[in-house]
Parts: C-alpha cells; sequence; structure tokens
C-alpha cells in the first residue's frame, strides 16, 4: 500500500505540480474545515489523494487479492473576489473543470507499480465546504497481490 500511495502522488505531481500549491496525503484538511475544528494549513488549489477502503480476499495461504479505492480530491477557493486576472465566473467554472479532466487523465489508466490492474474511475463527487471551497472527487479501482513476507 505504501508503494501505492507513494507511486500515485509522484503521478499527479509528475502532471500537476505546476498547476496547483500542492499535492499531498489526505489527512482531514478539508474535513476539518467543514466542522470547524483547527486546521494545517493548505493552498489551494490542491490535491489531496487517500486511500480510504480496501477490499481483501485470500488467494492462497501467503497471498491476497486487494481492492483499494482511490480517492483523489482537487479542491479550490472559490471565496476570493475579486480574481486578480479579472475572470467571470464561468471562465473560473470552466478553468477548474480543465484541472479536473487533467488530473483524471494523470489518474485514470495508469497502471501504479504493483499494481495488476490500470486505475479505472467509478465515481466522482462534488461538494463544497465552508468558506467557499470546492471539491471535486474522483474515485478510482486498482487491484494489487500482496504476498505476505515470513521471517524466521
Amino acid at each position: 500500500m505504501e508503494q501505492l500511495m507513494n507511486d500515485l502522488l509522484r503521478q499527479i505531481a509528475g502532471k500537476m505540480g505546476n498547476l496547483v500549491e500542492v499535492v499531498d496525503e489526505d489527512y482531514g484538511q478539508l474535513d476539518a474545515l467543514k466542522n470547524g475544528e483547527p486546521v494545517y494549513p493548505v493552498a489551494f488549489p490542491c490535491v489531496l489523494v487517500g486511500i480510504p477502503e480496501t477490499v481483501w480476499g485470500n488467494l492462497k495461504a501467503d497471498t491476497q487479492r486487494g481492492e483499494p479505492t482511490l480517492s483523489v480530491r482537487l479542491a479550490f477557493d472559490c471565496g476570493v473576489q475579486p480574481p486578480a486576472d479579472g475572470s467571470t465566473a464561468v471562465e473560473r467554472a470552466a478553468q477548474r473543470y480543465q484541472l479536473v479532466k487533467r488530473l483524471n487523465d494523470a489518474v485514470q489508466g495508469w497502471g501504479f507499480e504493483g499494481c495488476r490492474s490500470a486505475a479505472v474511475r467509478t465515481k466522482s463527487v462534488q461538494t463544497a465546504a465552508p468558506g467557499g471551497i470546492k471539491v471535486y472527487e474522483q474515485q478510482y479501482a486498482v487491484m494489487l497481490i500482496e504476498r505476505e513476507v515470513r521471517t524466521v
């Protein structure tokens, strides 16, 4: 799983690093905003990556097949007014959707090291957080095989 997360972060940073401020593991930065909790500062736009769930099945005594869900969230601060570049609301929405597409292009179909299948998008969700934060979440499915390493 560590390799999967590292590869995913590297892939996104390589394809999106010059277009976003932060590419990081999702450890609740945006959820804290919803709950009114103190948050670790995050710069926008940002991409936050998590593996919220993995379904495991046994293949043999020391080998399992895992089907993790990859969550990739692209967040923007839409509450900044007026925009410095003078763009309209329609232009800003179009720019956000272009970045969402570019992020999907970076992940969809990518074969991560150790995975038995390329990432396939399974779900898209848009949400809003307090303070004018807009979040575009994409979820992907992959399959991996893990062998237990036994030490004697």
